[in-house]
């Protein structure tokens, strides 16, 4: 399906407010199309100063953006994803509203601070602009450039436009990618077959790269039990640690994976403190800060305590709802 603007009557009602406040929530927002791109392997940039607010970047090999459709791809409600709003019930793709790439155009501190280079599989060579604040492409900006196959979006001085929550920010940049971190291991334990290469980058005064570390790179080869429990750091077999399956049915309309630490005190689960939780609802990651995920976290910990065992703090869960809810 092309890129075009939806209706009126669609984009009121599937509108929200700005929800890309910080660098987290944009890189969420482009990982999020580059995984309905069908990327294989997606790699993210963010500067280790400012923990994104400097400078961001998320590159894929997966289809890329036709010619057709490069205009229209970071104008505001402009999506392939869906046409009238009952197109919700059935869609499988993570984005749809078609505003992420504006709000990133805005919130970037100048025209020009956000890149985007693609290529086809049926072009011979890529192609790279920049856009205005409304997310069309400044004329004079594309060119053609020799690139792979794929979309790679690069986000400079995210947040500029707003200096107080920049500063905001920049205080917090640590915990920033702390959170970017937890939320790309989320991204590697759904996804399975799609490699996430993070990295921290330090910036030259110029805005180019001069250092570059590799954070994570998780082995897709392996499932998603083992993979959890890579993450953790633990050394015995993961059978000992987890309960796990995937497809449990609760109903004609539910059914549920999930991963759950087995915690006895005899079990080395019990010795790692940091937190690693992850729920999704059809392989949507979800935020535990938020209502849903608070709720599923309590009532794990009551499970838990019900059956005498010791409070969770590593746990995976995916529940898969039939669109007919």
């Amino acid at each position: 399906m092309s890129i075009k603007q939806i209706s009126a009557d669609t984009k009121w009602r599937i509108v929200a407010s700005s929800f890309i406040f910080n660098p987290t929530s944009a890189v969420k927002e482009l990982i999020d199309n580059s995984i309905d791109a069908h990327g294989n392997t997606i790699t993210i940039d963010i500067d280790s100063k400012t923990g994104g607010c400097e400078y961001i970047c998320v590159r894929d090999d997966g289809d890329g953006v036709t010619m057709k459709d490069r205009e229209m791809m970071c104008l505001n409600h402009s999506t392939s994803k869906i046409t009238t709003l009952s197109d919700i019930g059935t869609i499988t793709t993570l984005g749809f509203r078609g505003e992420a790439l504006f709000l990133l155009s805005t919130l970037a501190s100048t025209q020009g601070s956000l890149e985007v280079i693609t290529r086809t599989k049926n072009d011979s060579i890529g192609e790279r602009w920049v856009t205005n604040k409304d997310g069309s492409i400044i004329p004079k900006s594309r060119r053609k450039i020799p690139f792979l196959k794929g979309t790679s979006i690069t986000i400079k001085n995210l947040m500029n436009g707003l200096r107080a929550r920049r500063k905001e920010l920049e205080v917090k940049a640590s915990k920033t990618i702390r959170d970017i971190t937890q939320l790309i291991n989320h991204y590697s334990i759904e996804f399975r077959d799609i490699r996430f290469v993070f990295s921290l980058v330090s910036l030259s005064k110029n805005g180019s790269i001069n250092n570059k570390q590799l954070q994570s790179s998780i082995n897709i080869k392996l499932s998603r039990v083992r993979t959890l429990s890579n993450m953790v750091g633990l050394r015995k077999s993961f059978e000992l640690n987890f309960w796990y399956d995937e497809k449990v049915t609760i109903n004609n309309l539910f059914s549920v994976d999930y991963v759950i630490p087995n915690m006895l005190p005899e079990f080395e689960i019990i010795e790692k403190k940091k937190p690693f939780k992850f729920i999704s609802i059809n392989h949507r990651p979800l935020s535990n800060k938020l209502e849903v995920g608070s709720m599923i976290n309590k009532r794990l910990n009551k499970l838990y305590m019900s059956f005498n065992l010791l409070e969770p703090h590593v746990w995976y869960i995916n529940f898969n709802c039939s669109g007919n809810l």
